[in-house]
């Protein structure tokens, strides 16, 4: 019997032992185990990620950093994508309510598919994953922090308190 052991559909052997290695608890670098993990996935994701472009908003701010690129985290914003068109287009399309209704419904609908972006989670957005590993997770403890004061405060804020001044900063 042939030894197919080498001929895994979708599995390149040498990335996934570059990658068990760089993972193993004596693994020194933990940026260097991140990246490992991301391209051995990258090479299976890569052909359907790449089928999938066209799904990809590219005047969306949100996703214009370059390492939106790699094709695990293409597929996540397609995904977003894909159902955020499809929820916005159901949405359109409901028979039965009036303009005006229909225009505060798609605001609704606006506003909870903005906030479930991942783009806004540091679990599924790459720019917050490479700070956090670059800073040994103080950018995590930092954001939870801010949370934290916000949620006292009994408000989401994006800018520091007394960032603004009337007059000075702000009409």
């Amino acid at each position: 019997m042939p030894d197919n052991s080498n001929n895994i559909p979708f599995m390149d052997l040498e990335a996934f032992k570059s990658f068990a290695d760089m993972m193993s608890p004596k693994a020194a670098d933990p940026m260097a185990a991140y990246k490992a993990a991301m391209d051995s996935w990258g090479k299976v994701l890569e052909p359907l990620a790449m089928a999938g472009r066209d799904n990809v908003n590219l005047g969306d701010r949100r996703f214009a950093s370059p390492e939106w690129e790699h094709p695990v985290f293409d597929l996540i914003r397609q995904g977003y994508q894909v159902m955020s068109d499809h929820i916005i287009n159901a949405a359109d399309n409901i028979d039965g309510i009036d303009d005006e209704q229909k225009t505060k419904m798609g605001f609704a609908i606006r506003q909870v598919i903005d906030a479930m972006s991942p783009a806004n989670s540091p679990f599924t957005n790459p720019v917050a994953l490479e700070k956090a590993i670059e800073t040994k997770g103080q950018s995590l403890m930092a954001g939870l922090g801010h949370l934290v004061s916000d949620m006292q405060r009994g408000q989401l804020t994006h800018t520091a308190p007394n960032a603004f001044h009337l007059g000075e900063n702000i009409a």
